[in-house]
């Protein structure tokens, strides 16, 4: 089977204006399975295809994310109610588009729309399971989420985006949020976590950390890590956390305060 999956790049990169850090993590995803497929001999290929409608704005964001994943990524240039002549090499089985919108954009691509639940597309991560699928490639089993642990690493906040992307690109269990002048990264690949460790001004915060067990509160001695009148701190299963406190999974990728 040759699939040719088609990505409207704004509206799936960046509906804020700003890389969306799941979709920088989901294109690394779905890289790795191409390479892997292609590393088969196999009569399966993907073809994977950032394409441009037109936004004033795609550029910018595509030199963004062309920086932050130092890959050889092309944007390509495509018409409303065109087709994927010229974008899908030769004649792929099947042609996917994904969007978040469901409103039709090329004539003979299917859409899958991100936030689709009935679809199994409740978000970005999604989308590279949902390839296998349909592709018939085995899903690789997974940790329960709740049992899979990860390190803290603490990044100076000026100059952690485009670092932060770049692991996320690589491992899509890294993620963030910023306390005052430091963003908290938490990394589930050792690699991946040792590059973000060794970098600037970088500290190493705790290991074994399950990430449901993080919160957010009001300053506390004890805390994981403090800053910006703010504390990160560890509630272990079955115990309750302070009534002000946050969860990391409510605050992930943004800002306190």
């Amino acid at each position: 089977m040759v699939l040719c999956l088609l990505i409207d790049f704004e509206e799936v990169f960046g509906p804020g204006r700003v890389l969306d850090p799941d979709a920088v993590a989901m294109l690394g995803e779905l890289r790795r399975l191409r390479r892997g497929l292609n590393e088969t001999g196999s009569d399966q290929r993907l073809a994977i295809v950032l394409v441009d409608f037109g936004s004033p704005s795609a550029r910018e964001l595509f030199d963004d994310l062309a920086t932050a994943t130092a890959d050889d990524w092309v944007l390509a240039q495509a018409t409303r109610g065109g087709t994927t002549a010229g974008l899908c090499q030769g004649t792929p089985d099947r042609a996917i588009l994904l969007a978040r919108s469901a409103k039709p954009k090329l004539a003979d691509a299917t859409i899958w729309r991100v936030g689709d639940s009935n679809a199994g597309l409740v978000g970005p991560a999604d989308v590279e399971r949902r390839v296998r699928e349909i592709m018939h490639v085995p899903i690789p089993r997974t940790i329960d989420p709740a049992r899979r642990t990860g390190s803290l690493t603490a990044v100076p906040a000026a100059a952690s985006p485009k670092r932060l992307l770049a692991a996320a690109y690589r491992d899509p269990t890294v993620d963030w949020l910023t306390l005052g002048m430091f963003t908290i990264a938490y990394c589930e690949d050792g690699d991946v976590e040792d590059e973000l460790a060794t970098s600037g001004a970088a500290v190493r915060v705790a290991s074994a950390i399950r990430k449901r067990e993080l919160y957010v509160t009001g300053e506390v001695p004890g805390g994981l890590f403090s800053d910006g009148g703010y504390s990160l701190i560890r509630v272990a299963e079955g115990e309750k956390p302070p009534p002000d406190a946050q969860s990391w999974s409510s605050l992930r990728h943004q800002s306190m305060p």
